[in-house]
């Protein structure tokens, strides 16, 4: 497995979270950086970023964020739709996965 720097890492995920910016499968034909692999770089970004202050206060607690969306109240609900809904294109391609049909003959 190939390494890369750190500051590398960084350059990319910028461009990556940049207004406009290329998807991580046009900058891995750019880069020659497996999408996958770019994906997790910016995967642990997010993960690694600073909440703000209105973030961490509304973040739900870490019992209640371990919780099934199925038992989420309707305000988490309307949370996570309303944060799905600011991703940017690279995170809602819109592509949904097949489901094969059953065929009992």
């Amino acid at each position: 497995m190939r390494e890369y720097s750190e500051s590398f890492k960084r350059k990319i995920v910028q461009r990556l979270l940049a207004p406009g910016g290329p998807t991580a499968v046009a900058l891995s034909a750019e880069t020659g950086v497996h999408q996958t692999t770019l994906s997790r770089w910016l995967r642990d970004a997010r993960s690694l970023a600073p909440m703000s202050d209105d973030a961490r206060r509304s973040a739900p607690p870490p019992s209640a964020a371990a919780r099934r969306p199925e038992d989420w109240t309707p305000e988490q609900k309307l949370r996570a739709v309303t944060e799905a809904a600011a991703l940017s294109e690279p995170y809602t391609s819109g592509r949904m996965l097949a489901v094969p049909r059953r065929t009992d003959s």
